[in-house]
């Protein structure tokens, strides 16, 4: 995380071996990619990297193992990576909470992508935001469109075609 550049650098994965966690290589080479943040996530990133500083200066007093070798965001409290499927199981207790129907974790990030493209941005800054190869897998994988938006497609088409009448006097 470079904090004061505001950007994020995705350059890993994290995956399971053995039941546990380990460092792991993105699937794609556009999965490696920097995004810019937004002060919101500033704000909370930096409350977890002051957090995370705590708790090494605590573990550096309790044990002599090192604190976070891999220089993960999220860890436990003793700095190991915090286990893949543990986001997955707050994810559905908070969904629980909140009365809402279970649903995958996976898929707040096709509504990501299908925000992002509603919103006008264009699709190919949509991709390489989500890591992905081409615009067309964003597009045919990622991004849902409503039946609105097919009817706003139409409405666009005349508004393009509209002509206006001549009269008899007008070429």
């Amino acid at each position: 995380i470079d904090i004061p550049g505001m950007r994020i650098h995705i350059v890993a994965s994290l995956g399971t071996s053995r039941g546990g966690p380990v460092r792991d290589a993105l699937k794609t080479d556009n999965g490696r990619r920097t995004l810019v943040l937004s002060d919101e996530l500033i704000k909370i990133l930096h409350g977890v990297l002051g957090e995370q500083n705590e708790l090494k200066n605590h573990h550096r007093r309790e044990s002599t193992g090192p604190f976070n070798p891999d220089g993960l965001i999220f860890v436990t409290r003793t700095g190991r990576p915090v286990h893949p499927r543990q986001d997955s199981y707050s994810w559905h207790r908070t969904l629980k909470r909140a009365g809402v129907p279970p649903t995958r974790l996976h898929d707040c990030r096709h509504t990501v992508g299908t925000m992002l493209a509603a919103s006008g941005l264009d699709i190919a800054a949509v991709s390489k935001f989500m890591g992905h190869a081409t615009a067309s897998f964003t597009l045919n994988t990622y991004v849902h469109r409503s039946a609105e938006d097919a009817g706003d497609v139409g409405a666009r088409m005349h508004g393009l075609y509209e002509t206006e009448t001549l009269g008899p006097d007008e070429d």
